[in-house]
Parts: structure tokens; sequence; C-alpha cells
């Protein structure tokens, strides 16, 4: 009864379509956490992916743009997620060559 609003979480599918059309070497896929955690050092990772020259972001990697406190998400309800996007992230994983820590 969710799936169409936790549907456009199953990544792998979106990308799967642009892998019809592009080669996989194309693309670049970055995880929030890495972002928020290691703002310049993905952005140069970004920067060598464009090929063009990495730039110095300073203050701007720093500031949090439209934060909420978060809330704790109900055991019941993780369970019910984790089994939903269970394959879906193995996938993207795989695709990513790392583990997620979702």
């Amino acid at each position: 009864t969710f799936g169409p609003f936790l549907a456009p979480g199953k990544y792998m599918a979106y990308l799967r379509k642009w892998f019809r059309w592009f080669d996989q070497s194309q693309f670049l896929v970055i995880n929030m956490q890495d972002f928020q955690s290691e703002g310049q050092k993905v952005m140069d990772q970004v920067c060598d992916f464009l090929e063009i020259p990495r730039h110095d972001f300073g203050g701007v990697m720093q500031k949090r743009f439209n934060s909420a406190g978060g809330s704790k998400v109900p055991p019941q309800i993780r369970e019910l997620l984790t089994g939903f996007f269970d394959q879906s992230n193995q996938e993207l994983e795989e695709f990513m060559g790392r583990k997620l820590n979702w």
C-alpha cells in the first residue's frame, strides 16, 4: 500500500533505465551521508569525475541548509522499510562497490 510513496527510494530501478542509454562509467552516485560528513572530499570526487579543476568550497560545505531535527523511526516501521528496500539496497551496494549503512 505504500509502494507509490516508497518506490522512488529504489534507486537501482531508475539507474537501470538510464543504463540502457548510457554507460555506467558515465554515472557518479554520491552517498548523502558521505557528502554531509566529508563534503569537500566528495566535491573533489565530483570535480575529478567531471574532469574539471578542483575548487575549495570552504564554508559552504560546513553550512547546513533545510536541516530539521530528526526523530527516531519506530522499530516496527524500520523493520518494514528494511524488508521493502533490502534487495534494492543490495543491488545499489554492489553497483557502488561498498556497504551502505542504512
